[in-house]
């Protein structure tokens, strides 16, 4: 079995090499949509999401923002949603909302209107009732500006011009997480980091306990600012260890209120995209001449109990069940 330490989904390098899923779908109809999810629509929240709900397919307009944190399937989800033939998007991580001046759409944000949004990061293109956009950006989930993101997305919801916002969340264990993204500055071989070893690298998990790869594991703080602006049946957060489960993507294009591929199709998909994923990591290791870092015991229990609080907060709000152990004895 692959080390929980492993990312099991493809990376950014294989965004332009996923395999098209436009095959015949399930729940068309508005009716067979009412009987699978009532009138509410609500999505259960347990082990694979929280809180988030169905849309009738085919009967909204809809665009998406979505968020996570570095190394949580961000970079999976963006790929898999552009493979339906309802979603289109252009770029990622497009920064947009945050006025960051490394925007990768056609002017620098923040918006001033929903048509600036549309017209500056989706070429003009507006959604049409029965298909999505989005705009799949980490950053959006973080840092000390979130409270005036939320004001600048609330915003645009008054100046909708009938498009339904949702909004996709991904979050993963925290400490595997933070070796993950450091893992991944060794295997990338990024300046200072190519000739660490494992025990390197535990010492810098140890010691920079304010940085920002410790933050992005506290999630309760930032997700209750959103839940503050915007209702709970409007925000989607799935479980980064079951982004490989139909159960998960079901629930992801149901809140889209798109029309879910046959499970066989899907699957099909799967296999072939982890195969081609495990390829590409088997180069970039063999380049780096490493192996995954796995952290020490004692990374395990620090970062473990620096986590413990902020996931009991997490629980708390998202009204499940933990979806990791405590790595604290």
């Amino acid at each position: 079995m692959p080390s929980r330490y492993q990312t099991l989904w493809p990376g950014m390098a294989m965004a332009t090499a996923f395999l098209p899923l436009h095959s015949a779908v399930a729940l068309t109809t508005l009716s067979e949509w009412k009987r699978h999810n009532g009138s509410a629509g609500l999505l259960p929240s347990d082990e694979y999401s929280a809180l988030g709900s169905a849309l009738p397919p085919g009967e909204n307009a809809v665009l998406a923002i979505g968020f996570g944190y570095q190394k949580c399937g961000t970079t999976f989800i963006n790929g898999m949603l552009r493979e339906h033939d309802k979603v289109f998007a252009y770029g990622k991580e497009n920064h947009y909302l945050l006025g960051s001046e490394v925007s990768h759409c056609e002017k620098n944000g923040p918006p001033g209107s929903m048509e600036d949004y549309i017209t500056d990061c989706f070429r003009g293109r507006w959604p049409q009732k029965g298909e999505a956009t989005f705009d799949f950006t980490p950053s959006y989930g973080i840092g000390s500006s979130i409270g005036d993101l939320v004001k600048t997305v609330k915003a645009l919801e008054k100046d909708s011009h009938g498009i339904t916002l949702r909004f996709i969340v991904a979050l993963r264990e925290p400490v595997a997480r933070a070796a993950s993204a450091y893992n991944m500055k060794r295997k990338n071989q990024e300046e200072g980091w190519a000739d660490l070893t494992d025990a390197d690298i535990d010492q810098v998990l140890l010691s920079e306990k304010t940085s920002r790869v410790h933050r992005d594991g506290e999630y309760a703080e930032p997700l209750a600012e959103w839940l503050k602006s915007f209702p709970k049946d409007s925000l989607l957060i799935v479980n980064n260890e079951h982004l490989n489960d139909y159960k998960t993507w079901t629930r992801i294009y149901s809140h889209l209120g798109l029309a879910v591929p046959k499970q066989k199709d899907f699957q099909k998909w799967l296999n072939e995209a982890n195969s081609r994923y495990a390829s590409l990591q088997k180069e970039k290791y063999e380049a780096s001449h490493t192996e995954p870092y796995v952290p020490s015991a004692e990374v395990e229990q620090t970062l473990g109990k620096h986590y413990k609080s902020h996931n009991q907060k997490l629980w708390t709000l998202l009204g499940v069940d933990p979806w990791w152990p405590s790595l604290t004895r």
